[in-house]
């Protein structure tokens, strides 16, 4: 895992300013802080990196990396199967996968992208092509953001890299920013910057005398439906063969187990497979989030010692640190438990496994559930009796529980008013764009309708699809690097390797979901291994105790402090003013509050106030 970072001035004669290039770098050190590198290819064209030594942990694979005929890799990301792409024919001068991906784009160009197995953005300079590659992994594990207007390509691993840059127009993106007050993040490839992008995952950008084209492969629309004989075993050998894959390194790993279903197959095909691997599990104070007695049992049944991370309250780590790593727009409250996560793992661990992407895959969170019952046709006709009888539910809720069924059911009938894939999209938004001064959400709905491939698939089908293109990708991936970049730690998500998608994404819809359960096929999975209390459970998540987390943030004065011209053009003040005075402590009031501070802290760290 690493920083990468460059400038090209493609269509001017402007010579690079080696000052910006080392703003890009300095910005980028906490991502790779082992080594750092840059190279000047020409007066028009420089790469930067910044390295976090996983795989050979030698100098010799440091980057920028150059081969025998100058060609200029700066890579960031891991290649689980480098040894077996090693050609025969080839000597090489490391024993690292930089090498193996350098040697396979100058062979075979980006047709070699087909047999990784891994995560990966780049920036690669072609001498013989006289060209620059940018590329992305199939799922957008690896984040990758460019600025191009017209003249000059700049580029890093996060967009505060971009910033740092003379001359690069800033001006916000306010259908992003409405994006991010409806979804609780952003979709590829806006960012909140109009002129900064993202590339989507599956994209690679190539620049060539003067000429930039893009192409985009979709990695996840085109796989069918396929009918296994023992769908346990299959289950089994997929994952374990994945996890397998993902242990290869020069520096220790752990394992993150939760007790969730997730991470406690990931554990249990280890095992099965006689792989040596640590188990670690962050503790809570709070038992509401707590997960340290589900893991340790879990642990217990497997035979295996469990690391519980000291647990600390999570008000001491500032939001200000934490929406300055997270980088864009994103108010996912499991950002501060996974900062906290990440920052115990870095003591001891360089590399950390977790169970990402198996919801989106195997339909685990409640959304799905929601998004089929409010297409359905007997919930139209049964809505206004269903919503009469929900609310004693909703008046004796516990609001300090970790997700009160008062949110989920006012949210779940307002929501369901509005067509699929908005419905799906919004169910676990922050909900207040009623506070916002000139909310519009045509962009929005237009890229959801792109994404809206029920014409193809079933709605099941198409909600995976969705989901991966979208929460997947614009929020958990995001989290997941951001904060383990925070603290120099490699995250590695083995349920998102391409084999690995490629079955899931072909398993009959029955062994995801049937009668209202999820996850079928990996309950089946566990079932062999656990008592009911790991296979029967339903989805909990890594969420903090918001009203904790504010605790240290004078959130009133802060939201009121009128020293943010932005956030005053935004947020209608006299709205949110009612909003604070008239609502209870409830989760989805903190929410709401988390979302707006967000903003806020966001806008001051990029310096428009």
């Amino acid at each position: 895992m690493c920083g990468v970072g460059g400038i090209y001035f493609y269509k001017s004669n402007e010579v690079i300013n080696l000052n910006d290039l080392e703003s890009i770098q300095k910005k980028l050190f906490h991502r790779g802080p082992d080594a750092k590198g840059m190279e000047l290819i020409s007066n028009s064209l420089g790469l930067i990196h910044t390295r976090l030594k996983i795989i050979d942990i030698s100098d010799s694979a440091n980057q920028p990396f150059s081969d025998h005929k100058r060609n200029i890799l700066s890579y960031n990301g891991e290649i689980y199967n480098f040894n077996e792409l090693r050609k025969d024919d080839y000597q090489y001068k490391t024993n690292s996968d930089v090498e193996v991906l350098s040697v396979g784009l100058a062979l075979e160009g980006i047709e070699f992208l087909k047999k990784i197995e891994g995560m990966y953005a780049f920036a690669y300079w072609s001498e013989e092509q006289e060209s620059l590659t940018l590329a992305r992994d199939h799922v957008g594990i690896k984040p990758l953001y460019y600025y191009d207007d017209g003249q000059k390509l700049i580029f890093a691993s996060e967009i505060k890299a971009i910033t740092e840059v003379d001359g690069v127009d800033l001006e916000l993106d306010h259908a992003s920013i409405n994006e991010y007050f409806k979804l609780g993040y952003i979709i590829s490839p806006d960012t909140g910057f109009r002129n900064i992008k993202q590339l989507n995952p599956g994209e690679h950008i190539v620049v060539s005398k003067g000429i930039v084209n893009h192409t985009h492969v979709d990695y996840v629309k085109n796989f069918k439906h396929k009918k296994h004989l023992d769908p346990v075993a299959t289950f089994s050998n997929q994952l374990k063969k994945s996890v397998k894959s993902h242990l290869v390194a020069d520096v220790p790993i752990t394992v993150y187990l939760s007790g969730g279903m997730d991470s406690s197959s990931i554990a249990s095909c280890l095992k099965e497979g006689g792989q040596e691997y640590s188990l670690s599990t962050l503790g809570n104070k709070n038992a509401n989030f707590s997960e340290v007695s589900k893991a340790q049992y879990v642990a217990d049944r497997l035979e295996k010692k469990l690391l519980i991370l000291d647990n600390e309250s999570t008000s001491k780590y500032s939001l200000g640190d934490i929406v300055y790593y997270s980088d864009d727009l994103i108010c996912d409250p499991a950002l501060i438990s996974n900062y906290e996560l990440y920052e115990k793992t870095s003591k001891k661990y360089k590399v950390g496994i977790s169970g990402d992407g198996a919801d989106e895959l195997f339909l685990g969170y409640h959304v799905h559930l929601a998004t089929l019952i409010s297409e359905s046709a007997l919930f139209k006709i049964l809505k206004p009796v269903l919503k009469l009888i929900s609310k004693p539910f909703v008046w004796f809720s516990n609001e300090r529980s970790k997700y009160p069924i008062s949110l989920k059911i006012n949210r779940f009938f307002k929501f369901s008013n509005y067509p699929y894939p908005i419905n799906h999209l919004s169910w676990r938004s922050p909900d207040i764009t009623d506070l916002l001064k000139n909310y519009n959400e045509e962009r929005l709905v237009e890229k959801a309708n792109k994404l809206n491939i029920t014409k193809e698939f079933s709605l099941k089908q198409s909600m995976v699809r969705l989901d991966l293109k979208t929460y997947l990708e614009g929020c958990i991936l995001k989290k997941v690097d951001r904060m383990s970049m925070a603290h120099s730690v490699e995250a590695r998500v083995p349920y998102l390797s391409r084999d690995f998608m490629s079955y899931s994404l072909g398993l009959p819809e029955n062994m995801r979901m049937r009668w209202g359960k999820q996850k079928i096929i990996m309950r089946k999975y566990l079932k062999k291994y656990f008592s009911s209390m790991v296979y029967r459970q339903t989805k909990r998540g890594f969420g903090s105790d918001l009203k904790e987390v504010l605790a240290n943030v004078e959130y009133k004065d802060f939201l009121f402090d009128n020293k943010s011209n932005v956030f005053n053009q935004v947020v209608d003040i006299s709205k949110l003013k009612l909003f604070v005075d008239t609502n209870k402590n409830t989760y989805d009031y903190f929410y709401a509050i988390y979302t707006l501070v967000t903003f806020k802290y966001w806008l001051k760290i990029i310096g428009r106030q």
